[in-house]
């Protein structure tokens, strides 16, 4: 009976937690084991969640069936997959958990989430190339200008 309740209080509080999310983001069944809380910075372009307890590949997986389950497709891979592009329509999602500790972190963001070149480089519109500083960008520079 005691973990029955338990579990009960459990699913209220998380339910209760997910309906102050932005109704953009109610149509996508988030996993709820393991949920913990809705960071407040969610909106209507992003929602970040916390999770506690959960293995990173597990999490990124329900996150992914989810996001699948709730139509949209998997379009573009950035970051050695470590973020996931998705289109349903005109609608284009980035995906990401990044994992410290016990806790994950998920964020799902259209291009004005927080994290917009990260939504760029899972749709292609953005490359991480060389990286160069001190006299080399300098002289690079002044041949772009002339």
């Amino acid at each position: 009976m005691r973990t029955l309740l338990t579990l009960l209080g459990f699913v209220g509080l998380a339910s209760c937690s997910f309906v102050t999310t932005p109704p953009v983001w109610h149509g996508i069944q988030f996993p709820d084991r393991g949920f913990y809380d809705v960071e407040d910075n969610s909106n209507d372009h992003g929602l970040y969640l916390v999770y506690r307890d959960r293995e990173h590949a597990e999490l990124f997986a329900s996150i992914e069936g989810a996001l699948a389950k709730a139509g949209f497709t998997k379009v573009g891979v950035a970051l050695e997959g470590r973020v996931v592009g998705y289109e349903k329509g005109d609608t284009r999602l980035a995906m990401k958990v990044d994992q410290i500790a016990e806790r994950a972190y998920v964020a799902v963001f259209d291009r004005n989430g927080k994290e917009p070149l990260l939504h760029m480089l899972a749709f292609g519109e953005a490359t991480v190339g060389e990286t160069i500083t001190g006299e080399s960008a300098r002289e690079r520079l002044l041949k772009e200008v002339e």
